[in-house]
């Protein structure tokens, strides 16, 4: 055997020893990508499960406080408070000039005016 002929051979076994090792380095490549594409396609299922969760969760806060808006209304604590026997009193305003109260004190005007008297 020739030389040359022991070149091409050498070349030949080296190169079907890179096609091998190409062809494992690129399978591994391609489960990693795969892998990584399921996981970020599991990832975006739990969040919009979760986006759905949260929305269903904030319409149930609006129905909640819409629904307390409708109990504490002024036209049924009105019907309310007459039916317990309260009667309403006639406001009166107070003016209260600008710095009359010092601004740490614990007096306000809700406090100092009442709008229900008791029977």
């Amino acid at each position: 055997m020739g030389r040359v002929a022991q070149i091409y051979e050498w070349m030949e076994k080296r190169s079907g020893r890179l096609a091998v090792v190409g062809g494992i380095v690129l399978a591994v490549l391609m489960g990693l990508w795969l892998a990584i594409v399921t996981r970020s396609a599991i990832y975006q299922i739990e969040i919009e499960r979760l986006e759905e969760r949260r929305l269903q969760q904030m319409d149930q806060i609006n129905r909640r406080w819409k629904t307390l808006g409708e109990i504490s209304g002024l036209e049924k604590m009105s019907v309310r408070m007459r039916e317990l026997g309260f009667q309403e009193v006639p406001v009166e305003y107070v003016l209260i000039e600008p710095n009359a109260f010092d601004v740490t004190s614990t007096v306000t005007a809700a406090a100092l005016i009442t709008n229900v008297v008791a029977p």
